[in-house]
């Protein structure tokens, strides 16, 4: 009973969709010396008996937790729960006292399941465990950020080393797309902006920012030649502050692009405004 309860602990806490994971990824769980933690990987892909249960490859990550234990520097799977059957496989299914689902190893894994654990020798993988707070929001796949990670690197499924990343730098900023465009226009001067008449000037941007959240690499896409070019590279430039996404410790750099527009309708409206200021705000992830 102590071992139902436990596992059903570990699906509650660590098991949950994670909100940076695009289709509701799930993450998986680790145990190591004694804490349970969150796996950003799929250790279960690639396994040599994966034809036993794998009838969705495309979206099978979304459909198991499985759940890990590293002993004597050996990487062990200790369970599987929640993967979508067909009534063909279900001979692969047990239940315990909760009528929860787990698959049954002895069965997936034979001759591997030994003392209630099937050692992962086809692993060979760099897999993240997430630390702290999430810093940056990716709705793909494991990609966000946290204030810290660590990374386990298995070969063959033996643990070789364990490497730990700061991440803290990390600044995701949301705004409203009002005070963006705002910001921009009125930080135009609008004086350098030849008469237009009735025709509109569109010049396409592209930019990213460097670790401290400075823009410091703005190309044009799509040129109209000069002034205009200058102008709206200026005002992209003078953006006082932009996100950062930290990975593995390291700047992770996300491209933008931002398209400037010129009319006689946009200098009415904006060359007299006062001056907006820019302000975004740190995303807080609960």
């Amino acid at each position: 009973m102590k071992k139902v309860v436990f596992l059903f602990f570990c699906f509650l806490i660590f098991c949950k969709p994670d909100v940076s994971a695009m289709g509701w990824w799930m993450p998986d769980v680790l145990i190591y010396k004694g804490d349970t933690l969150k796996l950003f990987a799929h250790p279960l892909n690639g396994n040599p008996y994966e034809s036993n249960y794998f009838g969705r490859e495309d979206n099978f990550r979304a459909d198991y937790t499985a759940c890990w234990t590293i002993e004597n520097d050996s990487l062990f799977l200790l369970n599987i729960r929640d993967l979508l059957y067909t009534r063909e496989r279900n001979k692969f299914i047990s239940k315990d006292s909760i009528g929860s689902e787990y698959a049954n190893l002895a069965m997936l894994f034979p001759g591997k399941y030994k003392n209630g654990k099937v050692f992962a020798d086809w692993v060979t993988d760099e897999m993240i465990v997430p630390l702290g707070k999430m810093v940056y929001v990716v709705n793909d796949g494991f990609a966000s950020s946290y204030e810290k990670e660590k990374e386990f690197v298995v070969e063959n499924g033996l643990l070789k080393e364990i490497r730990e990343y700061d991440n803290s730098a990390s600044k995701d900023l949301v705004f409203e797309d009002k005070n963006y465009s705002d910001y921009l226009y009125t930080h135009i001067d609008w004086n350098l902006v030849p008469d237009l008449d009735s025709s509109k000037v569109i010049v396409s941007v592209r930019y990213s920012a460097n670790i401290e959240g400075v823009i410091d690499d703005v190309s044009v896409r799509r040129s109209r030649g000069e002034p205009f070019d200058s102008i709206a590279l200026n005002v992209i430039k003078s953006i006082p502050l932009w996100s950062v996404q930290v990975k593995k410790g390291k700047l992770y750099r996300h491209w933008y692009n931002m398209a400037i527009h010129f009319s006689e309708k946009q200098r009415k409206k904006y060359a007299t405004m006062e001056k907006v200021l820019f302000t975004p705000q740190i995303r807080v992830v609960d």
